[in-house]
């Protein structure tokens, strides 16, 4: 009877009668924009995003719910200029934060634009420094910047056909409280009261205290190991996979944390493994 039993369910598990981990179902972000895994683009640029919006699963799904993008302010000695951008080292070539909206918003469009097939989540992560100084922002750098993350989240959901939540995300509580100001100012009470929308915002577990300390709705982690990492507490929370954690912890990780949020360069790789334990 039990080898019956036994045989039974391995019969089960080879015809995907039984979900194994049925309640792992973390929403997975796309990385900078860069998420093939074909390294063939860098981070926030416009060929990796193009490359990355048109990742789809076995089904024909986006294989991601949502993208994260970057911008960071550059400074080039006369006047500051928000870019969509990772870091400088293309300077010449570095795409403006608007090119990325519209590939982000013509996304948006789609009939389905999430894995989850219900909600797109946007990531907009504010660097926390000025290019050109490698110095936190001044009192109007930070207005400045804070500007262009709304101005970029409403060109990029503007007349969606789907709901989207908004992640402001980045390591300075100083822009998360600019943020938070200005969006209450009324030039965005039409973003902040888009009943198609949800804002959130999220930093790093322990942000340093450089201003008073803001709301806070995710925390955001980087992992390469499972075993040492306390998450009960910080709920919700976001899982940066790094390249390491990626290959060969991503199992453990996504089973043992059990995160609400992936943030992954390797969209095709977790979302496998994901719909591979469920």
């Amino acid at each position: 009877m039990r080898l019956l039993s036994s045989l039974g369910v391995l019969l089960a598990l080879t015809t995907g009668c039984i979900e194994l981990y049925p309640e792992i179902d973390p929403l997975v972000i796309c990385h900078n924009t860069n998420c093939s895994g074909t390294k063939l683009y860098g981070d926030d640029t416009l060929e990796a995003l193009e490359e990355s919006l048109a990742l789809v699963y076995d089904d024909g799904r986006p294989s991601f719910d949502g993208m994260e993008a970057d911008t960071y302010l550059y400074f080039d000695g006369k006047k500051s200029t928000c870019l969509f951008a990772h870091d400088l080292e293309h300077l010449e070539t570095i795409a403006t934060p608007d090119q990325a909206s519209a590939l982000l918003n013509a996304h948006l469009q789609k009939d389905v634009a999430a894995f989850n097939g219900e909600r797109f989540y946007l990531k907009l992560e504010l660097k926390p420094t000025v290019y050109g100084t490698d110095a936190f922002h001044s009192a109007q750098q930070l207005a400045q910047h804070a500007q262009c993350g709304l101005e970029m989240a409403r060109k990029s959901t503007v007349n969606s056909r789907h709901p989207v939540t908004i992640i402001f995300d980045t390591m300075s509580e100083c822009i998360l409280n600019e943020l938070q100001y200005q969006i209450a100012l009324p030039e965005w009470a039409e973003l902040a009261n888009d009943p198609n929308l949800e804002i959130l915002y999220s930093a790093q577990v322990v942000p340093a205290r450089a201003c008073i300390p803001s709301r806070v709705d995710i925390r955001s982690i980087n992992v390469r190991s499972w075993r040492a990492t306390s998450v009960d507490a910080i709920r919700p929370f976001m899982v940066w996979l790094d390249s390491h954690s990626e290959s060969t912890e991503t199992m453990k990780i996504v089973r043992h944390l059990d995160p609400e949020y992936i943030s992954t360069s390797e969209v095709p790789f977790v979302r496998g493994y994901i719909e591979g334990l469920r």
